[in-house]
Order: C-alpha cells, then sequence, then structure tokens
C-alpha cells in the first residue's frame, strides 16, 4: 500500500480494509517514499503490518512478503 495515493490516502484506505471482515486478517505492507524514521514510526503507528522505503529493492520485498505470510 502505497501512503500517497491520488484519491485517498494509504492511511485512509488501510483503515477501510480493516474494517471489512473478510479482508481484515490480510497483511498490509506500507510501500512509500517517506523513510524517515519518524515517517516510519508514524505509519507503522497506525497498524500496517510491515514497512518498505522506496526505491524498493525486490529482495527485501519477497523476504518481508514471506515473513508476513510463513512466518520466514
Amino acid at each position: 500500500m502505497d501512503i500517497a495515493l491520488p484519491v485517498i490516502d494509504g492511511v485512509k484506505a488501510f483503515k477501510a480494509i480493516r474494517m471489512l471482515p473478510h479482508l481484515a486478517h490480510v497483511p498490509v505492507v506500507v510501500l512509500t517514499a517517506s523513510a524517515m524514521t519518524e515517517d516510519r514510526e508514524t505509519i507503522l503507528a497506525h497498524g500496517f503490518d510491515a514497512f518498505i522505503a522506496k526505491p524498493i529493492e525486490e529482495d527485501i520485498l519477497f523476504k518481508t512478503i514471506n515473513a508476513l505470510l510463513y512466518g520466514e
């Protein structure tokens, strides 16, 4: 989930997803250019499952997804 979306910001979209019972358990990873430590902490405080700063490194993306889905 990108934080800077054109119509609705990523935090609002995330909260809307979490309100849907059939999607409430789906892990949501933040992908954002807001990579400062303070940004990371603020964004994760909303309840996202993980945070990846742009530019996205493929190995980090796949390791994060595997960790969330399989506990690796």
